[in-house]
């Protein structure tokens, strides 16, 4: 771990102040959400009998949280929509146990989304690397077969040694007959993690483009490389929005997918623009600078 970090296990999480649990959040992924979580815990829905005991992993300088991952000690696989009953058999067949194990994740949701809460600043990566020490550390001669982390997003993994990644070709899977695709003819490369996470945000305007576009609307992905910057624009000639329906929308906390994208810009140091009016479609914008 870290110097100067002390590391606490939490058996349920509103041991934790909702207000500094929230604060490490990447973005606004409503299942990530301290109230999302410690309901979970306080009505019910996690039980032992489920097989479910929380276990939360906190890191603290001090008096202060800095980083944080929602964990569960697991006497099943029950919730986690990933079927390991044949690593399960396999522990069996060898004479071990598999459960109980480690999992971090968020209960009966298979929506990806980050597990190492760290934050946003400088020494987010230090503090993710923490995070895993400590799991590991956790994991080793206490009894438990192994550690799980679930449905997790890139912005948790560890940069993958200036790895490139054509962000045309990984756009270019989402072409179909309602969806047209255009990008450079060279390959716009980017490291491996922001090209996954652009593409990411680039899927979330195209889902809701399906979803509430209508059923004749088409969408169009423009992948432009402006040297110094790289652009993704994503436009539908569906219904569009109006000003008022937008705003009420926000203020009521229902425009999720909108706050995925721009989370996941802010995170990648980027910008996203959304213009939209009634009759006139919808299109986002999204820039990220080159590293």
């Amino acid at each position: 771990m870290s110097s100067g970090l002390t590391a606490r296990f939490h058996p349920n999480l509103d041991e934790i102040a909702a207000d500094e649990w929230n604060a490490l959040l990447p973005d606004d992924n409503p299942f990530l959400d301290h109230a999302f979580l410690a309901g979970l815990e306080r009505h019910g829905c996690l039980r032992a009998t489920f097989g479910w005991r929380a276990n939360h992993l906190a890191l603290y300088a001090g008096k202060r949280l800095v980083a944080a991952a929602p964990l569960y000690l697991k006497r099943n696989s029950h919730g986690e929509y990933v079927f390991d009953w044949s690593w399960a058999g396999a522990y069996e067949r060898a004479g071990l146990d598999y459960y109980p194990k480690l999992l971090c994740a968020v209960p009966y949701s298979p929506v990806t989304g980050t597990r190492l809460l760290a934050g946003r600043g400088e020494d987010a990566r230090e503090l993710r690397k923490a995070l895993i020490g400590t799991i590991a550390a956790a994991v080793e001669g206490s009894g438990l077969s192994s550690a799980h982390v679930n449905f997790v997003s890139s912005a948790d993994a560890e940069p993958r040694n200036g790895e490139l990644t054509d962000i045309g070709a990984l756009l270019r899977q989402r072409a179909s007959d309602r969806v047209s695709v255009s990008v450079p003819a060279d390959p716009v490369l980017l490291e491996a993690t922001v090209a996954e996470e652009l593409a990411a945000a680039a899927g979330n305007a195209l889902d809701n483009a399906a979803a509430h576009a209508g059923p004749d609307a088409r969408a169009y992905v423009l992948v432009e490389d402006l040297g110094d910057t790289v652009t993704v624009s994503i436009r539908d000639d569906g219904v569009g929005i109006s000003d008022g329906r937008l705003s009420a929308a926000v203020g009521e906390g229902r425009f999720g997918i909108a706050k995925s994208i721009v989370g996941r810009m802010d995170w990648l140091g980027g910008s996203a623009k959304l213009n939209t009016g009634p009759g006139c479609g919808t299109e986002w914008e999204l820039t990220i600078p080159r590293r």
